[in-house]
């Protein structure tokens, strides 16, 4: 569903990432999952991109807090603290080796 990019396949997928976490609160790639179908949700302005960027956030240092090596995560985070135009913050994230 997130890779349809549709508003519809992003909302869906958020209903199937919350179903995995559901399952498993450890599972750190379901927790970016969201993480990533906020963020997209608040560029596209579906949702009201201070609440989007916010879940989006919270979801990525979820996935962090249980795997700190996951790259797609630390993307994630870094993408959305650009977007609050947190250079250094961004940079941080997206400059790990």
């Amino acid at each position: 569903m997130f890779n349809k990019g549709t508003v519809d396949g992003l909302k869906q997928s958020i209903v199937f990432f919350n179903r995995a976490v559901q399952e498993d609160r450890e599972y750190a790639l379901a927790h970016d999952g969201l993480a990533d179908a906020y963020a997209e949700l608040g560029r596209e302005h579906s949702l009201p991109p201070e609440e989007a960027f916010s879940k989006a956030k919270e979801e990525a240092a979820a996935a962090l807090a249980i795997n700190p090596d996951l790259a797609e995560a630390h993307i994630t985070l870094g993408e959305v603290l650009a977007s609050h135009w947190d250079w250094k913050g961004a940079e941080t994230e997206l400059q790990l080796d």
